[in-house]
């Protein structure tokens, strides 16, 4: 006898990881202005956490050509701190920078040699951010089986089955239900062959 089973299947991120992606601006703006376009065009100003990071943002610039990112100080005493407001963990500073001879130089620019603290008016390209969005869809699927769907090695195979059949980056999981099973029995009307969902 053939069990008629429903299972709900959660979280597909689709459009790739989480990472951000960086969009090289030629446009020649101060670090405000730049911030205020890359905050209402895309996120932010650029935050780079990491070596990789700042390679594909050096990789904007051209030698000496300087760009805009999102790391500030409100003045020379207080703490460098990133556009976004995430926290200030890494960094890749040129030789002798910052300058501690120009306290007004508050914001930071890169290019292949590393970070350099300049005065904040000065026109400069910029690289802004766009952070990956995350789009959770949960399906509801009916299969047949003979088999006991709720055992571990199924739930695997059946979910192997369905991530071979999608396109692009696609995460797909189970959603437990309150007694700890994915697949549940469909309930029969006993009056007729046919179910409404």
């Amino acid at each position: 006898m053939r069990i008629l089973l429903l299972f709900l299947l959660l979280s597909a991120v689709l459009g790739g990881s989480l990472a951000q992606k960086f969009v090289y601006m030629s446009l020649k703006k101060s670090w405000t202005e730049a911030q205020m376009y890359c905050r209402h065009k895309y996120t932010d100003l650029a935050t780079i956490t990491h070596m990789t990071e700042q390679t594909k943002v050096a990789s904007f610039t051209e030698g000496n050509v300087k760009v805009w990112i999102g790391l500030y100080r409100v003045n020379n005493v207080s703490p460098w701190i990133w556009s976004d407001q995430s926290d200030f963990l890494f960094h890749h500073w040129a030789v002798n920078k910052p300058d501690i001879h120009e306290p007004l130089q508050t914001c930071v620019s890169t290019n292949d040699y590393g970070w350099v603290d300049k005065f904040c008016t000065e026109e400069l390209s910029f690289v802004c951010y766009s952070a990956a969005v995350k789009k959770t869809q949960v399906l509801r699927v009916e299969v047949e089986s003979h088999e006991n769907v709720n055992d571990p090695e199924v739930k695997k195979n059946v979910l192997e089955k369905i991530q071979q059949a999608l396109e692009g980056n696609v995460t797909l999981s189970w959603r437990n239900q309150s007694d700890g099973n994915v697949f549940q029995k469909k309930q029969q009307n006993k009056d007729s062959q046919h179910t409404c969902h």
